[in-house]
């Protein structure tokens, strides 16, 4: 089995001010699985939880969402009820997703 490692960087921006994320600097998958990338924040009212991936040739969006769970294809983000963290799950796994990827929260 090959496996994907995926670098996960988590980009916060918050009003209440900074604090520092409890996840691991990697995670690794096997090529043709899911992987899930968690994110804890504490959203405002009116915040949404974007995710963004970036390789070396481009940053570019992946999903969004304000609460629940929402589905774009090769993704799915889960927020949870309380809306302090979040998952985001790639499925079918490959080179292709090795990249850093970036959770904000923002209005």
């Amino acid at each position: 089995e090959m496996y994907i490692s995926a670098l996960i960087v988590f980009l916060i921006l918050c009003r209440e001010g900074a604090f520092e994320p409890q996840q691991p600097p990697s995670v690794e998958a096997a090529e043709g699985k899911e992987v899930n990338l968690p994110c804890n924040y504490s959203l405002g009212t009116s915040d949404n939880l974007y995710w963004y991936k970036q390789t070396k040739e481009s940053m570019k969006f992946l999903i969004q969402g304000y609460k629940d769970t929402k589905n774009e294809s090769h993704y799915t983000l889960t927020i949870a009820t309380d809306r302090k963290n979040s998952t985001l799950t790639m499925w079918d796994v490959g080179l292709q997703d090795t990249a850093v990827y970036y959770c904000v929260a923002a209005a």
